[in-house]
């Protein structure tokens, strides 16, 4: 039997009490069940489905601030807030309850930030918003005249990685929604950019999925932002190969140097 929903303001918010627990919010769908579309309560006619692919805009935005100390052992102090709201929230709430404690998450995220090594964090949150703050330092790659440096700071490892050449059956992802990353780079004085990223807007998939990077220079700082939006859960096995080019313009992108 096909599965129905009875969309309707009131016993949606009970309906999503009872499946997020003590954090929900109206129109927040846990990624067990989420689906592109669903069918109000007694409509068994196949027609006209409820598209639920944008109840929120779930989001993670993270912004840094990146200072550049080339004389002190080729370091750089980071400086980073992070918010996610709604599904994205509901997520790292549920994480957070499963240590205990604010502190006792923040004592495993010390320990298991082996990359980006955390000196100091902060939590924030509500049942829709979390907001996380942290401040950290990492060594650059540098052959002595020149520094290398990567656009959202380590190396981007994709949101998505393809493991076939074909694909028989849908691909699926576990939540619609926005991701932004904006790190502001102090370049030390007496130092320029001399090559970075070409700027890169892509969409594939009739807007199923899209991305935008850029970058500019302004003075001493070095501005980058990358947004990726995903608009559908599901895309067919036709749209596989689009996919692939789209995530591989991504990768080839974001793992380029400034230097």
């Amino acid at each position: 039997m096909p599965l129905s929903l009875f969309v309707n303001y009131n016993v949606c918010k009970i309906l999503f009490n009872i499946n997020l627990k003590s954090f929900s919010d109206i129109n927040i769908f846990n990624p067990l069940l989420m689906v592109d579309k669903a069918f109000t309560y007694g409509d068994n006619s196949g027609k006209n489905p409820v598209n639920l692919t944008s109840l929120t805009n779930n989001a993670i935005r993270s912004t840094a601030m990146v200072s550049l100390n080339p004389d002190e052992e080729n370091t750089f102090d980071i400086k980073r807030s992070t918010i996610l709201t709604n599904l994205a929230a509901y997520l790292e709430n549920n994480e957070i309850e499963q240590y205990g404690s604010e502190e006792k998450y923040i004592e495993n995220k010390k320990e298991t930030s082996v990359t980006m090594p955390i000196e100091e964090m902060k939590v924030e949150r509500s049942p829709t918003n979390v907001k996380l703050t942290s401040k950290m330092s990492l060594t650059f790659e540098d052959d002595g005249d020149m520094i290398y440096l990567n656009p959202l700071i380590l190396p981007y490892s994709g949101i998505w990685s393809p493991n076939a050449q074909k694909r028989v059956y849908p691909v699926e992802f576990e939540k619609t929604g926005t991701e932004e990353v904006k790190p502001i780079f102090t370049v030390p004085e007496g130092w320029e950019i001399v090559d970075m990223p070409k700027p890169l807007r892509i969409s594939a998939c009739n807007n199923g999925i899209n991305a935008i990077y850029t970058a500019a220079l302004n003075n001493n700082m070095l501005q980058i932002s990358f947004s990726y939006k995903l608009n559908r859960v599901m895309f067919t096995p036709e749209e596989y190969n689009d996919l692939v080019v789209f995530f591989k313009s991504i990768n080839d992108t974001l793992n380029s140097k400034i230097v």
